[in-house]
């Protein structure tokens, strides 16, 4: 799954909880060939263990085979609209919180053991039932359990995704929470307190321009980008060196340099705008990006980056 370093949840607590909150989740095997289905999270001393089953009807579980499976628990989500910011220059987007899990299905076949796990599906789920599941007949139990498919998944891996407008500033973040918090959809509501939360607990998020503010994971998407920039930059300087004028082709090199320069300042541009990158590059190649375009033959000795710079409005030449 995609997700920026500072969209990512390391704390374990925090992820169990959000999986036991949201435990019917999806299964995915090859064929991708999915499921809707219960999941029972439980911990054993070394290990993250996930309680499933399915309707022994359903053939997915013969596609087990060995084969890694992936578990996709998804938590509250809600459209965000760009009415909602102070600043014009802002686009659509939809914020969530997602995990996945991944590791090989095993399936049990020990009827003991099958017992065993849906009772402990029923006491995670219905503990108040559980005195009478335990009084009904073995026999009529067994004949439900041969109905089914019982397999656990000891996780290997989990990726976690929290798309909470962390690539906003805290003003907009608090902005954000407040307007989906008003919102008729329990969703959204949901949504809105885990932001909340999120932000009580320090992040603030990053601010205009991908200026860091607040207490932000550092995100090595802006380090890699600005060294390609830096990159980029240097290599059209010294082709431009190599172009020798022509009066004969004036045109031509003027086109050339054209070209040369635009590659530079593209490549230039692409670090630190402050935006989440699954806005999609439609937003960052379109006018819905709402980032200006700065003239090539001028440096911004502040920001170290082509034209005039929105903060400082420096237009030093170089």
């Amino acid at each position: 799954m995609y997700s920026p370093p500072y969209n990512r949840i390391e704390d374990r607590a925090e992820l169990l909880a959000f999986m036991r909150a949201n435990s019917f989740a999806v299964l995915v095997t090859r064929a991708l060939h999915a499921s809707h289905l219960p999941v029972l999270v439980r911990e054993t001393e070394n290990e993250l263990i996930l309680d499933m089953h399915m309707a022994r009807a359903n053939a997915q579980w013969q596609d087990f085979l060995g084969d890694e499976a992936l578990v996709v628990f998804s938590g509250p989500h809600a459209y965000v609209s760009p009415r909602w910011y102070e600043e014009k220059e802002r686009v659509p987007t939809w914020n969530y919180a997602a995990v996945h899990a991944y590791g090989v299905p095993k399936v049990i076949q020990d009827r003991n053991a099958k017992h065993a796990s849906q009772r402990r599906l029923v006491a995670a789920l219905d503990p108040q039932w559980l005195p009478r599941f335990d009084a009904l007949r073995r026999k009529y139990v067994d004949s439900m359990l041969d109905g089914i498919v019982n397999f656990e998944i000891a996780v290997t891996r989990l990726e976690t995704r929290w798309k909470l407008s962390q690539n906003r500033g805290r003003r907009e973040q608090e902005l954000i929470a407040a307007e989906l918090q008003q919102s008729a959809d329990c969703a959204a509501r949901s949504l809105a307190e885990l932001m909340r939360a999120h932000l009580a607990g320090g992040g603030a998020g990053l601010g205009r321009h991908g200026d860091r503010r607040g207490e932000n994971p550092p995100d090595a998407r802006f380090s890699r980008r600005s060294k390609a920039a830096k990159g980029a930059r240097r290599g059209a300087a010294s082709q431009r060196k190599e172009i020798q004028p022509d009066a004969r082709s004036g045109g031509l090199l003027a086109a050339q340099r054209d070209r040369l320069g635009g590659a530079a300042a593209g490549a230039a541009r692409a670090p630190e705008d402050g935006r989440d990158p699954a806005e999609g590059a439609t937003a960052r190649n379109s006018s819905w990006s709402g980032e200006r375009s700065p003239p090539t033959s001028r440096w911004c000795a502040r920001r170290r980056r082509p034209g005039n710079c929105p903060s400082c409005r420096c237009s030093s030449g170089r």
